[in-house]
């Protein structure tokens, strides 16, 4: 079987301008979702397996930041692994990077926005450069987000593929201000809790993934999969045309005991979205890839085994959103199954 690792197949990394696409450059609003265990990189200074090495320098704890009375949390700060802080997002990844393969990257605290939603401009910049990413993406994570009652999927902006300073502050002011989006207020009054902050909005970012292949998966699977089943839907290139319902997704379903495969359902995947030089865009896939798998058992397999793991240490079943560039898999989110 081929993978999208495999010398028969592309890698999707940045495209240039001119390639065909019937989609402009976009910001991408998210919407819901149908390892080993490594030494602590602080310590040792290892990495989790399966980290890219453009990310190996980034692995070790970032460097203190000078005192300052707004804070920017890198997530290898104990600090950023605090929900009231710095959402629920954030502070997932934040309370798992150490172990688990999680990009490196900060946070801008919702407390450090000015009372008028200013963003903190020189601070979010120095920790930009310090963080040595050739593009960074850009999310939302608001204080009552991903948690086990409500997921807030859908709900605030995330932009992908930031390149330079202005756009990077530009996105986080655009990612913070989506908690006042008519659709998050809306959510907000549905769910009951109207009267919560909407400002409580911390932005997360992080090294952007060049992803060749995505998937989402959940640790338990709706009844109709059978007992104790975890399903993956993935595709080709970023994981924003399948976390949007873009494109058809393939499907796996997992037995949870031996990880065996019980059933794999290859969509005509006609399009993917993989990263250019002014943002991200959807392309059509190859005619000849639309129906070939989008991931290998060998990362079947893993996913559902890091997904397990995830289960049995936060004791609750898990959605997770994760990607594949040419060195391995990277957790780009982890979160509670939700009937929300």
């Amino acid at each position: 079987m081929l993978s999208p690792r495999s010398s028969s197949l592309p890698q999707f990394g940045i495209i240039p301008d001119g390639v065909a696409s019937d989609a402009r450059p976009r910001t991408r609003v998210t919407t819901k979702r149908l390892g080993p265990l490594e030494a602590d990189p602080s310590a040792g200074g290892r990495r989790p397996k399966g980290v890219h090495a453009r990310f190996a320098n980034s692995w070790c704890m970032a460097p203190p930041m000078p005192a300052s009375p707004i804070r920017i949390l890198w997530l290898d700060d104990p600090k950023a692994r605090d929900p009231a802080l710095v959402g629920g997002k954030a502070a997932a990844l934040a309370r798992l990077r150490s172990r688990y393969p999680v990009p490196p990257g900060f946070v801008v605290p919702w407390t450090a926005f000015g009372s008028d939603g200013r963003v903190p401009v020189d601070p979010v910049i120095d920790a930009y450069r310090r963080l040595h990413a050739e593009s960074v993406a850009v999310r939302s994570s608001a204080v009552d987000e991903d948690g086990r009652e409500a997921s807030f999927a859908g709900q605030h902006t995330t932009v992908l593929h930031v390149r330079d300073a202005a756009a990077l502050v530009e996105a986080v002011r655009s990612c913070r201000e989506s908690g006042r989006s008519e659709a998050a207020l809306a959510y907000r009054r549905h769910l009951g809790v109207a009267d919560e902050d909407p400002a409580r909005v911390a932005v997360l970012v992080q090294t952007m993934v060049r992803a060749d292949a995505a998937a989402i998966g959940f640790s338990r699977a709706p009844a109709a999969f059978g007992h104790d089943v975890m399903l993956i839907n993935a595709g080709f290139g970023l994981g924003d045309s399948l976390a949007s319902g873009r494109v058809t997704p393939d499907v796996y379903a997992v037995r949870r005991q031996d990880l065996g495969l019980l059933r794999r359902e290859l969509a005509d995947k006609t399009l993917m979205t993989v990263m250019t030089q002014d943002g991200v865009r959807d392309v059509p896939v190859p005619e000849r890839l639309r129906r070939r798998p989008s991931l290998d058992d060998e990362q079947i397999r893993e996913l559902a085994r890091l997904m397990r793991d995830l289960e049995t240490e936060w004791n609750f079943p898990v959605d997770v959103e994760v990607a594949w560039d040419g060195d391995g898999l990277h957790l780009l989110q982890c979160r509670p199954v939700t009937a929300v």
